[in-house]
């Protein structure tokens, strides 16, 4: 999960400093144009801080996970935080 928000984040840098080319994205990220085509499709639906707040999320998840909280728990709660609406997902992550 972490892997494809990560990608988003890479994607939108570039494309924010004006590179708009999929083969182009994919040959400077080490990826294959067909994913990055998608991300394109996606990166307008989230912004730089909700992007970072995802990631963020995903990180507190990994060390729960790592420190005793019951993994398919903490999994379920993640896809559960990262399905909410954009303004309910940033007061969500702030209670944990």
């Amino acid at each position: 999960i972490a892997n494809q928000y990560r990608m988003l984040i890479e994607v939108k840098t570039l494309m924010a400093s004006g590179q708009r080319n999929k083969d182009a994205i994919a040959k400077q990220l080490g990826y294959k144009p067909f994913p990055v085509q998608k991300a394109m499709g996606l990166v307008n639906s989230f912004s730089f801080d909700e992007l970072a707040a995802i990631m963020e999320r995903l990180l507190e998840a990994d060390m729960a996970m790592k420190t005793g909280v019951d993994q398919q728990c903490e999994l379920d709660m993640v896809v559960a935080d990262l399905t909410l609406q954009p303004e309910h997902r940033s007061a969500s992550t702030r209670t944990r």
